[in-house]
C-alpha cells in the first residue's frame, strides 16, 4: 500500500514482490508469462520511484526503472514510465535550477521518444512530449528555438486530439 510505505511489513511485502517479479522474469521461459511478469514489475518500480521521488530521493526512484528498460527494451512501458518521472520532477520540484530543469526535460524527451520508437499506441507519450517541448520553449531564451519547439509542440498536441477524436472549432 503506497500510504503505508515506511511500515516495516508493508515494505517487506513490496520488496518481496518485486524478488518474485524479478525472479520470474529472470526464468521464466513462457513468453506471454514474462511479458506478464516484467509488466507487474514495472508497476511495482513504478510505484517506489514515485514513492522515492516523493520523498526526496528522485535518482534512486529512476534507477530501477532505468533497470525495467535494460531488462526489456522492446517494450515502450520502462521508458514512458521514465519519461513521466522526469515530468513529475520538472513540474514539481521548484528548487530546479534552469540547468537542471533543461538536463531533466531532455533525459525525460529521450526516453518517451524511445517510447514512441517502439510499436505501440502511445498516445499518452505524445502527450508528455507535447508538454516538455513548451517547457523548453519557456525555458530557452533563444526566439528562434522557441519558434521551433512550440509548431512541433502543437503538431503533436494534434495528433493527440485527433487520435482522441477531439477536433476543434475553428
Amino acid at each position: 500500500q503506497p500510504t503505508r510505505r515506511g511500515e516495516p511489513d508493508n515494505d517487506r511485502r513490496l520488496e518481496l514482490a518485486i524478488q518474485h517479479y524479478r525472479t520470474a522474469v529472470d526464468h521464466e521461459t513462457d513468453q506471454v508469462r514474462r511479458r506478464r511478469a516484467i509488466r507487474y514489475l514495472t508497476a511495482a518500480y513504478r510505484r517506489l520511484a514515485r514513492l522515492d521521488s516523493t520523498a526526496g530521493d528522485f535518482e534512486s526512484g529512476a534507477a530501477p526503472l532505468r533497470e525495467v528498460t535494460v531488462l526489456n527494451p522492446d517494450n515502450p512501458e520502462g521508458f514512458y514510465a521514465l519519461g513521466v518521472l522526469y515530468w513529475g520532477k520538472v513540474s514539481r520540484d521548484a528548487d530546479l535550477s534552469d540547468e537542471q530543469e533543461d538536463d531533466y526535460i531532455q533525459i525525460g524527451l529521450t526516453e518517451l521518444d524511445k517510447t514512441l520508437t517502439l510499436p505501440a499506441d502511445h498516445i499518452s507519450a505524445l502527450a508528455y512530449k507535447n508538454i516538455f517541448l513548451r517547457m523548453l520553449a519557456n525555458l530557452s531564451e533563444d526566439r528562434a528555438r522557441r519558434d521551433e519547439l512550440v509548431p512541433e509542440a502543437d503538431a503533436l498536441r494534434s495528433r493527440v486530439r485527433t487520435w482522441c477524436g477531439i477536433h476543434r472549432a475553428r
